[in-house]
């Protein structure tokens, strides 16, 4: 959240008043106090922590990189090396421009890689648009994986497979992923995008796409994959010219303050999209939501068929 919102003015309907939590450590600690009688007090404090909610942009940033990359870093690092080893290539939009440009500066800040880190609206909208998280996480990234075995010598792979893309203060990344069998996808990722009816986050975004053309060059004459982000909900559209539109689930559920402007309630999970590496075969778009992770790995804990539910995978 940043402090976009002013948090402070909206307190979250589950937190307790100072005088309600005292009485509750009281009755619990006047008392010989057992084990269970500890957790629970752990966890309602735990608890009345993350329902107030941090509001300096600061320690939000390091929660990301405490929660989202440090335990994660084996799966980032099977992405890389899995790509690395698939034999496919991504290159940024700097590959496609002037050579003179190229021989000038070498590079694009709107360059992508196999891990793309985008940059959410609140953060900058909270800094005074001086801040793009995403400058943090691609270094935090890059460092917490350069001292690996299998990636020492090849910090330029890394240098350029972690990627926080930027066009002036937006998340927009553009580029083109190659295949071992010779076919290309142009890639057009941004962070945020235009929205016409919450009923549909994407449509708006694919008829601007077919007015804009291809003002980049990348997409002529190749099938071209435009992610999204921002809008809450999972959307994908397969259309024009075999185009592929794509918004991936919001990563947690509303709070009180989509409640307040009648967001539709989150769907929060994670998004899987399997491509024809030959160019010609079937688009595999499959979202993984919250609660089916929680029906199989809380709820109801049982062996999750990965194979059937992503085969195929580019």
């Amino acid at each position: 959240q940043a402090h976009h919102f002013a948090s402070e003015k909206q307190p979250h309907n589950h937190i307790l008043p100072d005088h309600v939590l005292r009485e509750r450590f009281n009755a619990k600690l006047g008392k010989k106090t057992s084990d269970d009688d500890i957790k629970e007090l752990r966890d309602v404090v735990m608890y009345q922590h993350a329902v107030e909610g941090t509001i300096w942009t600061n320690p939000q940033i390091m929660e990301v990189c405490e929660y989202h990359f440090k335990p994660y870093a084996e799966v980032y690092n099977a992405v890389l090396g899995r790509a690395l080893r698939s034999g496919l290539e991504m290159r940024g939009i700097s590959a496609y421009q002037h050579p003179s440009i190229r021989r000038l500066v070498g590079t694009d800040t709107r360059d992508i890689g196999f891990i793309h880190l985008g940059s959410g609206n609140h953060v900058i909208k909270g800094t005074n648009e001086e801040i793009m998280e995403n400058t943090f996480y691609r270094m935090y990234l890059r460092a917490l994986l350069s001292g690996r075995p299998e990636w020492i010598g090849k910090a330029d792979f890394l240098e350029k497979m972690i990627s926080g893309p930027q066009y002036g203060n937006k998340a927009i990344g553009l580029g083109v992923l190659c295949t071992p069998q010779g076919f290309e996808y142009a890639f057009d990722v941004r962070s945020s995008t235009k929205i016409g009816d919450w009923g549909d986050p994407l449509l708006k975004d694919v008829s601007i796409s077919m007015i804009r053309g291809d003002p980049t060059g990348i997409s002529t004459g190749r099938t071209t994959v435009y992610i999204r982000g921002d809008k809450h909900h999972f959307a994908s559209s397969i259309g024009v010219r075999g185009n592929i539109h794509l918004m991936g689930p919001a990563s947690t559920h509303n709070d009180h303050f989509g409640d307040m402007v009648y967001l539709r309630p989150n769907a929060p999970g994670i998004l899987s999209v399997s491509i024809p590496a030959s160019g010609r075969g079937s688009i595999l778009v499959r979202p993984l939501f919250f609660a089916d992770i929680w029906s199989y790995v809380e709820n109801n804990p049982r062996p999750f068929c990965w194979d059937s539910w992503a085969p195929n995978p580019v």
